[in-house]
Parts: C-alpha cells; sequence; structure tokens
C-alpha cells in the first residue's frame, strides 16, 4: 500500500526505566518513568540513589571518593586520598562561607560537613506603620 502505516493497535506490558513498575503501554513504546525515587544501592554500596526514574547506571553518591576532590567548603584541596563514601571529608581552616537559608548572610562557622546553622545575626526591623523597631534573627524575621 501507499503512505504511511496505521499505528499498531495493541499494547504491551513495558517496564519503567527503573524496573519498578509496569503499565499497558501501546506497542512500540519503549519505556516511561513512573516518577517513584530510584532507590537501588549506589556502586558505593551504602547508599541509595535518590534520582526519580532513570535510565542506566545510578550516579555515585555525593560523597564518593571519585566526585569530592575539595574539604566540605570547597576552598581547600583534599590531601590525603579517601578510600570510602563514608570516610570522614576532612575540613579546612577557613571560614565556611557558604550562602544561609536566609539568603543574604553567609555562614561564619569554621569549614564543617553537613547543612550549615540557621541564622542567627540580628537585624533592626520596622513594624509595618514604621513606628516601632526591633532587632530580629532573619530565622524570626522569615516567620
Amino acid at each position: 500500500h501507499h503512505g504511511p502505516c496505521a499505528p499498531c493497535p495493541r499494547t504491551a506490558t513495558v517496564p519503567c526505566k527503573c524496573g519498578a513498575e509496569t503499565k499497558e503501554l501501546a506497542c512500540g513504546a519503549s519505556s516511561y518513568a513512573c516518577e517513584r525515587v530510584c532507590g537501588k544501592k549506589q556502586r558505593c554500596g551504602n547508599h541509595t540513589c535518590p534520582l526519580t526514574c532513570h535510565d542506566g547506571a545510578c550516579p555515585p553518591c555525593d560523597t564518593d571518593p571519585s566526585v569530592v576532590f575539595t574539604c566540605p567548603c570547597g576552598k581547600g584541596p583534599l590531601i590525603n586520598r579517601r578510600r570510602s563514601c563514608l570516610d570522614e571529608i576532612p575540613p579546612c581552616d577557613q571560614i565556611c562561607g557558604r550562602v544561609l537559608d536566609c539568603g543574604r548572610h553567609e555562614c561564619l562557622q569554621m569549614c564543617h560537613e553537613g547543612p550549615c546553622k540557621p541564622c542567627t545575626l540580628r537585624e533592626p526591623r520596622h513594624c509595618q506603620c514604621g513606628s516601632t523597631q526591633r532587632k530580629l534573627t532573619c530565622a524570626d524575621a522569615q516567620n
């Protein structure tokens, strides 16, 4: 016959990209993403993949020695080679300097692993009418 063929009316059971579930899809559909967190063990064997349903291999964990080359604040190179993602990421002797959740101030702690503490800097704030002023921390001002 002339022209393109009509779509195949049959369906097939097709697995999602991560293999967690299946769906009946039109014949020829290769795969779909199920929107679940992948959750497969990462290469390190200690952590699970945080990505949503995806093709291919899972990425290395965030603390894998193959992807971490600096101290936690990012200002200093790692001198000693880490062997495992569970090994400490040694801090340097500088101030962290990451922007805090308030978005206006930087972390004043020494270089550290994990999230920075909430901003405790106090700034003058005026009430809506402007007649009263109080010093509030950024965290209190955002609430």
